[in-house]
């Protein structure tokens, strides 16, 4: 499973992944969804002041036994997680929704190969210590 955790410091983002699922593509196949990381912006931290917007870019591996789609059945985005489904206040209004964050970038990545997904966090108004974490998801099919 390939968890992000953004931990914001009046903004500090860290990133932590990892894992993998096995969920059925057919009756007589099952695919391993997996990725492990590449890089993310800032090396997993950055300092943010409150209400401040940044563009964090993360990059992941796609080590399952499938092609990743951003569009189309199984499309690979990353959500928001533990609890899965969360309404975050990282949120700065350009996500898909409160709960899912952005598909990945490329149009088709094959194993092997590097997904990108960039997208904006928001820091809170209230200096303090916060924690968010983020998941790829496969679209109704698994946890990445």
């Amino acid at each position: 499973m390939t968890t992000f955790i953004a931990q914001f410091k009046v903004g500090v983002v860290m990133a932590l992944l990892g894992a993998s699922f096995f969920a059925p593509t057919s009756f007589a196949q099952a695919a391993t969804f997996s990725a492990v990381p590449v890089s993310i912006s800032g090396s997993g931290v950055l300092s943010m002041k409150p209400g401040e917007i940044k563009e964090v870019t993360a990059v992941v591996q796609n080590t399952s036994d499938v092609t990743w789609k951003n569009d189309g059945p199984g499309y690979i985005s990353l959500y928001t997680y533990e609890p899965k489904y969360r309404v975050s206040q990282f949120d700065p209004g350009t996500w898909l929704s409160g709960t899912q964050v952005k598909r990945i970038k490329e149009s088709s990545v094959a194993s092997g190969k590097t997904a990108t997904l960039v997208f904006q966090l928001k820091a809170p108004a209230i200096v303090g210590d916060y924690v968010e974490v983020f998941q790829l998801a496969s679209e109704g099919t698994a946890w990445v």
